[in-house]
């Protein structure tokens, strides 16, 4: 869900947030890969936990930061964001899983008079860390897609857990 673009003060710059959520348990975990942290309803480009995770919640928000001037034809729009998931192995109790949180900050560029899409640089802080995975990490990508469902009838499909 995302918040009403406004307009900061007098100036040439809006904003909007996002915000998104998910909760994920798995009862039968015998037959199904566990539960992945690495993910899209998880933190992405954190590396994997290697246990056998069968419960997930997570929580994102993100800040986009919108202005009205190009240079040379290219929008420029800054985000910071923050990411926390909650992970806890089958058989344990539900108080004893771990919190795991991803903050950062990020441009996200487009031309429209150009044949490739949006381009995004991020920079990632991760305060917890696991399996020596470095605290930072700053990304380019370019495969960058967004669509928004209008349609809340779909056709029946498989449910991705990871």
């Amino acid at each position: 869900t995302f918040t009403r673009l406004r307009k900061l003060g007098n100036s040439k710059w809006l904003i909007r947030h996002f915000l998104s959520g998910s909760l994920t348990e798995q009862i039968n975990t015998r037959l199904n890969d566990p539960l992945r942290l690495s993910s899209i309803y998880g933190i992405p480009d954190f590396n994997n936990v290697n246990s056998k995770i069968s419960f997930r919640a997570t929580a994102n928000c993100e800040s986009v930061f919108y202005n009205t001037w190009k240079f040379v034809g290219f929008n420029f729009a800054p985000f910071g964001f923050a990411n926390l998931s909650y992970l806890k192995e089958s058989g344990i109790p539900i108080v004893k899983g771990d919190l795991y949180t991803a903050l950062g900050i990020g441009v996200r560029t487009r031309n429209e008079n150009l044949v490739f899409g949006t381009m995004e640089l991020r920079a990632s802080y991760y305060p917890r860390t696991i399996n020596n995975m470095p605290v930072w990490n700053i990304t380019f990508n370019t495969a960058l897609q967004y669509k928004y469902n209008s349609s809340l009838v779909k056709r029946p499909d498989f449910v991705t857990v990871n």
